[in-house]
């Protein structure tokens, strides 16, 4: 377990140095991202909010069909962030070079393998992570849910959706290249 949490730190401190350079181009890199993530996020919150007005006052489709229509999005969302787990998925658990200097080391594969994971979850789910957040408040502020539902719905929902993804992606991955191999 120490190999575990010993490889995260170091994944952490990477992750930090490279976040939060100081040269001045580092920094203008991440405001720019600051912005297009918090415009990309503010835009969808907005349009969850307004598309859930519209087609529940405007449209008048009730309740039944609004929340079909929203777990046919949801499932779409899972879709395609499964495909985007497979492509990182793959450059991540076979295409990465620090993976080669992990396996010559005396840290069990197993250990290697839930690095690689969280590497792979938190490089292809952030995005949608902010897409699905902005639709959840979205939904939540036209509907004036409590506080509670929010963290309920970032903890019960989200989490375990990206979670199921990421795993189902690379079960996916792993069974297309066991079937792919060559005798």
């Amino acid at each position: 377990m120490s190999d575990l949490f010993l490889i995260l730190k170091f994944k952490l401190i990477s992750i930090f140095k490279s976040t939060f350079e100081t040269r001045w181009s580092g920094v203008l890199k991440e405001l720019g991202s600051l912005i297009v993530f918090t415009g990309f996020a503010l835009s969808t919150f907005i349009s969850s909010n307004y598309a859930t007005a519209y087609l529940l006052a405007e449209a008048r489709i009730g309740l039944f069909l609004f929340h079909r229509i929203l777990s046919m999005l949801l499932f779409i969302l899972f879709v395609l962030v499964s495909l985007g787990n497979v492509i990182v998925a793959y450059s991540t658990l076979y295409k990465s070079k620090d993976l080669e200097f992990f396996l010559t080391t005396p840290i069990k594969p197993i250990k290697i393998y839930i690095v690689k994971f969280l590497d792979n979850f938190f490089y292809s789910s952030s995005t949608m992570f902010i897409f699905i957040s902005a639709i959840l408040l979205g939904y939540g502020s036209y509907f004036r849910k409590s506080f509670n539902f929010y963290i309920f719905s970032f903890i019960g929902v989200l989490i375990p959706f990206m979670l199921m993804s990421a795993s189902f992606s690379i079960t996916i991955l792993m069974l297309i290249l066991r079937l792919s191999k060559k005798n």
